[in-house]
């Protein structure tokens, strides 16, 4: 069933959708790909819209900015309120549900980098005001507006959603959400964390178009925005490339902004680990990574408690073989944000390399990734998880999570390696055939896997741990082998 939006829309306002964009990211293993984005998000501190927002919060509407660059001034490019969603379950008793959605989702977009979100009891107070979004917009200073509604029936629970620039009062994005009242918490988690981030992308993604039409008036932030638009597409060179450059023009013009330092460092890590490979490009490889080591220690010392600046710790410590010190990070990293996939996947890569037995925890800990991510798995994710099948022996459901990946990203070069093996495994030799063609296809992004070497693969691995050093012996190269591959 369809429902009318609840978001109070101007009449003339235009309604134009923006597509929900998963947080591309794939790290190969043991260097786990940081995108300047990353997929988990660290809150700062609101800006000079918290003051007037908390002075106004009691009256209906502070006055509207006499002037457009008075306004300008007083709408940052990610603030956001969550209105209290609407009870349509016909029962008041059922209210809870509404209201605990609208505070959860308050306290995890406050996550957003960059992003000011208006408290929830300030938003409270514009319950049932009758107000449009850019009515709302104007009275706060702030750029977007989510509101929805619960609906039930019987032991059914349908949530609605949806963004709205506050500006121009155009939908950016709505999603639903079905569940059973009888695994509620459940459900509220699922429901917080898929539109934690996919409303946190479709007001990045938006806010980055505005600022791309106002050159005229670069600032830090309207950098910054535009590097994590490049970062929340589908991972290449080029995108990573410009991201950097515009990270690079972001710190010019704030030197010690350790929130551009680490977006900066993951970027650079990301470029260095999955694209400067080869000979020739070790030098620059190496001056990348003492580069986002040298951003990351810095943002992580003013940033202590930043998820993002822990997970590029550990990242260092993993690339150094400190595989013992990687782990205690990571855990660490995991308690400051124990609902983070993206860390789940690093805690999961790491209990690769104990072997076939730490593959099948790997998995494990996918599954629990898989689960909090819910209709939106992301490519990493898949990729990820199909990896630590086929290490534990489980070819056939690495298949699908393999084509799943490759489905979102074609460019995920390892997939393919293990796709193949996996068909090889099973005997598919149709399917081993398909793969292989497309490698030797130069119009396939699987071309430029043409000519590796197991070498190479294991190169692309180099984490030379007992487990995995059996596990690579007694699957991965008699596997390899067999799909035909050029040792």
């Amino acid at each position: 069933m369809d429902e009318p939006s609840t978001l109070p829309v101007a009449k003339d306002a235009p309604k134009r959708g923006v597509r929900w964009l998963a947080l591309l990211t794939r790290f190969k293993r043991p260097l786990v790909a940081l995108a300047g984005v990353g997929a988990v998000l660290s809150g700062l501190a609101g800006w000079w819209n918290a003051y007037n927002t908390v002075r106004n919060a009691a009256g209906a509407a502070p006055a509207t900015p006499t002037t457009q660059a008075q306004k300008h001034l007083q709408v940052d490019p990610l603030s956001v309120i969550v209105l209290p969603f609407a009870n349509q379950t016909g029962d008041a008793q059922k209210a809870y549900i509404a209201d605990g959605l609208t505070s959860g989702l308050t306290t995890d977009l406050a996550r957003i980098r960059d992003a000011y979100v208006v408290p929830a009891t300030t938003a409270f107070v514009y319950r049932d005001k009758g107000l449009t979004v850019q009515q709302i917009g104007q009275a706060l200073g702030v750029g977007y507006v989510l509101g929805g509604s619960v609906i039930s029936g019987g032991a059914k629970l349908r949530v609605t959603a949806q963004l709205a620039d506050a500006r121009t009062g155009a939908q950016l994005w709505s999603r639903s959400f079905d569940g059973d009242m009888a695994e509620l918490l459940t459900l509220q988690d699922q429901i917080v964390s898929e539109m934690e981030t996919s409303t946190g992308n479709a007001m990045v993604l938006n806010a980055a178009q505005q600022s791309e039409r106002q050159r005229g008036n670069p600032t830090a932030v309207d950098f910054r925005l535009r590097a994590r638009a490049l970062n929340l597409q589908p991972q290449s060179e080029d995108n990573l490339k410009r991201s950097q450059a515009l990270l690079r023009q972001a710190l010019a013009l704030e030197p010690e902004n350790a929130s551009t330092k680490l977006e900066l460092a993951g970027t650079l890590w990301v470029l260095a680990n999955n694209w400067e490979h080869g000979i020739a490009l070790t030098v620059q490889r190496n001056q990348q990574l003492a580069e986002a080591r040298r951003l990351a220690t810095d943002a992580s010392a003013a940033l202590p408690d930043n998820v993002q600046a822990c997970r590029l710790m550990g990242s260092f410590s993993r690339l150094d073989g400190e595989l013992d010190a990687s782990r205690r990070i990571i855990e660490r990293c995991l308690n400051l944000s124990p609902r983070s996939p993206t860390l789940l996947n690093d805690l999961a890569m790491l209990s690769m390399y104990d072997g076939a037995d730490g593959a099948r925890q790997s998995v494990d800990l996918l599954r629990k990734a898989v689960d909090i991510e819910g209709t939106h798995v992301r490519e990493m994710t898949q990729m990820n998880l199909g990896e630590a099948m086929f290490s534990a022996g489980d070819s056939a459901g690495a298949v699908t999570q393999l084509q799943l990946a490759l489905r979102a990203n074609p460019r995920i070069g390892e997939a393919y390696w293990y796709l193949a093996m996996a068909y090889a495994d099973l005997g598919d030799t149709r399917h081993l055939e398909e793969v292989k063609a497309k490698i030797a296809n130069p119009n396939e992004p699987a071309h430029e896997l043409q000519g590796v070497r197991f070498k190479d693969f294991e190169d692309s691995n180099s984490v030379d741990t007992p487990g995995y050093r059996v596990l690579r012996e007694t699957r991965f190269l008699p596997l390899w082998r067999k799909a035909g591959f050029p040792l």
